[in-house]
């Protein structure tokens, strides 16, 4: 996000050009420098511009999110749920790397409105895990919870998760 916003800096102050300024901010903040000097003019392509909009995507997330159950403790229900949506719909998009920074953000908050909402957010992170590639911190976000006590959809989403087919259709029918 520093580096992001240097750049940026340097687009609107100096014509891309890379100024000592910009090296120092980013060195500080854990950027690698290494292969820029000052004097270099910079461009944007559409690698950077995507990484970009998914880190500035990601901190406007995190930041409305605890914002809002900062100021508006009351609304904690509606909160998880905006959260959990957007998620949700990152997954739809086939964002996955995206999702899962944010639902191992929202897993990570101290408190949620209920135990549902924690839940749905686990399964959607598991998938979201299982869609880019990643079966075993798929498995691993399910091993955490105990999800025998939990309805048939939960009970459905995790045998389907866990490739347990024969399971998941016998659940399917008691679902339907």
């Amino acid at each position: 996000f520093i580096e992001i916003t240097e750049r940026r800096n340097l687009f609107v102050h100096s014509n891309g050009i890379v100024s000592s300024q910009y090296i120092k901010v980013c060195s500080q903040h854990g950027c690698d420098m290494s292969e820029v000097s000052v004097g270099d003019k910079l461009s944007v392509d559409s690698d950077y511009l995507k990484n970009a909009y998914k880190v500035i995507y990601e901190i406007s997330v995190k930041l409305a999110h605890v914002l809002w159950r900062k100021i508006f403790p009351d609304e904690r229900e509606e909160a998880d749920n905006s959260l959990n949506n957007v998620c949700f719909n990152l997954i739809r998009k086939q964002s996955h790397t995206l999702s899962c920074e944010l639902l191992e953000f929202a897993l990570s908050l101290p408190k949620h409105h209920n135990d549902t909402i924690k839940r749905m957010m686990a399964i959607n992170l598991a998938q979201a895990y299982k869609r880019s590639d990643n079966p075993e911190k798929c498995k691993g976000v399910l091993k955490k919870y105990d999800w025998s006590a939990t309805g048939y959809e939960f009970k459905l989403a995790v045998a389907v998760l866990n490739e347990e087919y024969d399971q998941s259709a016998k659940l399917m029918k008691t679902v339907v």
